[in-house]
């Protein structure tokens, strides 16, 4: 039986994207050719192999398909590594920039740590599934534990004011304070020795409760 023949040029579709394959012959031998258009100018790239070419325009059409200019630009590895970072943030819908951003952040405060270590050590001990909790909301479930345990008008009075402040400073979730976020409260209220060891005493009460 005979092999089916190849009629040229092969035509590559992703959606409404097409790329063309040609084949070339050369005193050289035979060459085949991807051809694209992007911005508007004619791009062609040249192979002595069709199965490589053929991976590539097919490549190419994705990427076209996609709108990926960026991806476009590159060629071998460096397209290959890009496009394994765009599907590794394309579930959490993350901007590649940022994740990369956030990514160095982490790791210049984790000192050397990994990040998956850190991840781990985090769910470790703060269970699989993080819950997520402004804190305002904290604070006044918190008042109300206290007021179910019986505790007195005085304490609990005592409570709404120092973590009301506290709360009033972080209109944000539980998770996202950090230590940088207590230490700049504290200085912007500027405490004396005895009313700062009572707001540490109720905040860390809170800790103790949020987490």
């Amino acid at each position: 039986m005979k092999a089916k023949r190849i009629r040229f040029p092969i035509i590559v579709k992703r959606g409404s994207s097409t790329v063309k394959i040609y084949r070339d012959r050369k005193a050289t031998g035979i060459y085949y050719r991807v051809a694209y258009h992007l911005g508007g100018k004619r791009h062609r790239l040249h192979f002595n192999d069709l199965e490589k070419a053929t991976s590539e325009a097919e490549a190419k059409a994705a990427q076209l398909s996609r709108g990926d200019v960026d991806a476009m630009q590159l060629s071998g590895k460096d397209r290959l590594v890009y496009g394994r970072a765009v599907e590794a943030v394309r579930e959490h819908d993350v901007p590649l920039d940022a994740a990369a951003l956030e990514y160095s952040e982490a790791r210049k405060i984790l000192n050397g740590v990994g990040l998956v270590d850190a991840a781990r050590f985090y769910a470790r001990h703060h269970g699989r599934d993080i819950k997520h909790k402004a804190v305002p909301d904290a604070v006044r479930e918190m008042i109300e534990a206290k007021k179910i345990d019986g505790l007195s008008d005085v304490y609990l009075n005592d409570l709404r004011y120092r973590l009301g402040m506290f709360a009033d400073s972080f209109q944000c979730d539980l998770v996202s304070l950090t230590s940088d976020d207590m230490q700049s409260f504290f200085e912007r209220i500027q405490l004396g020795a005895r009313s700062f060891n009572n707001f540490l005493r109720a905040l860390k009460t809170f800790c103790r409760f949020a987490w």
